[in-house]
């Protein structure tokens, strides 16, 4: 049962714990998910500010009864669109190791959560903190294992830079 799996310890990253009764916005953005069977798990990523190219966030994991937060950054010349993706796990010959990518993004392809510290180190990825990017591993991992066999999506909400 989902009370007895094992879960990540607060100890094992200076992640964020949030409220997980606590309401946020929501935009009514592209969805490109519809008519799943299996249930669905949902990662968020909350933009939150524009500093020149730089558009800062936060993505937010829901394992088992917490969650755990991670800042983001992304190029605001090439972010994708608010909306709802589906995430995969994939392993990519440019990086060389399992990365995560957000699938069915109109017009685009390769859009992966990896790690970065610049907005010129992404033309539309969405990069976490190196510090950050080995908590950022184990979060997928656990959440793989959390999930079994439930698929996971990625909802995006962008108050601060909507694009048409």
């Amino acid at each position: 049962s989902p009370s007895e799996r094992s879960l990540p310890s607060p100890a094992l990253s200076s992640a964020s714990t949030i409220d997980t009764n606590a309401k946020q916005p929501m935009t009514n953005h592209h969805s490109p998910i519809t008519n799943h069977q299996s249930p669905m798990t949902t990662v968020t990523l909350t933009r939150q500010n524009k500093i020149g190219k730089a558009v800062n966030g936060t993505i937010t994991f829901p394992i088992g009864e917490k969650t755990y937060s991670y800042p983001t950054i992304e190029n605001a010349d090439f972010i994708i669109p608010a909306g709802t993706y589906p995430l995969n796990r994939t392993w990519p010959p440019k990086f060389k190791k399992l990365l995560t990518i957000i699938e069915e993004v109109p017009e685009r392809e390769g859009i992966r959560i990896h790690m970065g510290t610049k907005p010129e180190h992404s033309t539309g990825c969405v990069l976490v903190n190196p510090m950050a990017a080995a908590n950022l591993d184990i979060m997928f991992n656990y959440l793989k294992k959390y999930t079994e066999d439930e698929k996971v999506q990625i909802e995006i909400t962008d108050p601060v830079c909507s694009r048409a």
